[in-house]
């Protein structure tokens, strides 16, 4: 039997938190074969087994062959899943919501970001946590095909058939989309039958957790990074996730001392009760003189 939360006063200590969440069961919110990135993470983090429901579609809330658009954000979207979880399974209390997202990089257009998020949401106390992690390196990329030869030259340079691809054709709404490919000859056939219809077919790495074994390898780094934050107490009130979610500018330079656009302290804060706390020097006490305006404009 396991206590019920208390929210003015949480957790005294990790070891509680693990004793909470010791031999519990939540379900996991997928159709994609998550639970084998997420599953092993949560039982030797927490002690929690993980469950997959039957009769569960995700993919109402969006695809990423863009088929069905995502409702929200990426957090937001994770959070909707286990709301929807909850009310589609009365009995359950915990359950757990994976989002993933690519998009390029802010500062280098050519590289792919993935961000990977792991949420887990509690019934009876509201508590809400979401495990996150992002990369460059993935297993995603697009091209518009219209031969055979530049199909296939794409496939192996995609690692096909160990990661998945699809096929597109048509615009919005009347959109054709094949995938589940398995190996060249399905990939190639499907590629001929679109082609004489379509002057152009657009191929594309499949990036559904199940066809792309890179992306699950990230799943699970994000699945860790749920366990640390739940390990993460404030000090203040005891509530999870106590981590950096800010930070303050300033580094000062090493050969000129003024300081630089670098983090000289990390934040770390508490959405529960608000308490903050800060970290000097989080990556050590001066910057590389190439990070500062000054030395080098």
């Amino acid at each position: 039997m396991h206590r019920k939360a208390d929210y003015t006063s949480v957790f005294s200590n990790p070891d509680e938190v693990l004793s909470y969440f010791n031999g519990r069961s939540a379900l996991l919110a997928t159709m994609h074969g998550k639970e084998q990135a997420i599953a092993p993470v949560l039982a030797e983090g927490l002690g929690l087994q993980v469950e997959v429901p039957k009769g569960f579609n995700t993919d109402v809330f969006g695809t990423f062959a863009g088929d069905v658009e995502r409702p929200a954000p990426q957090v937001e979207t994770a959070a909707f899943k286990a709301a929807a979880c909850l009310g589609h399974f009365p009995d359950a209390d915990l359950v757990l919501a994976s989002e993933g997202a690519f998009y390029g990089h802010p500062e280098s257009p050519f590289l792919t970001v993935n961000t990977e998020i792991v949420l887990l949401r509690e019934r009876h106390s509201g508590l809400q946590v979401a495990g996150i992690s992002s990369r460059t390196g993935t297993m995603a990329a697009s091209s518009d095909v219209s031969t055979v030869e530049a199909l296939r030259e794409f496939a192996s340079n995609m690692d096909f058939p160990r990661h998945g691809l699809i096929l597109k054709a048509g615009e919005a709404a009347e959109m054709t989309v094949r995938k589940d490919f398995t190996d060249l000859p399905s990939l190639e056939s499907a590629f001929s039958e679109m082609i004489a219809t379509y002057p152009s077919i657009t191929v594309e790495t499949d990036l559904r957790a199940h066809r792309n074994p890179m992306r699950m390898e990230h799943i699970a780094k994000a699945a860790q990074d749920l366990v640390r934050r739940l390990l993460a107490l404030c000090p203040q009130c005891g509530h999870p996730d106590f981590v950096v979610k800010d930070f303050e500018r300033g580094l000062p330079c090493e050969l000129c001392r003024i300081p630089t656009r670098l983090p000289l302290k990390d934040i770390l804060h508490c959405k529960h009760c608000g308490h903050r706390d800060a970290i000097l020097y989080p990556k050590g006490e001066t910057a590389y003189a190439g990070h500062c305006d000054w030395c080098n404009p």
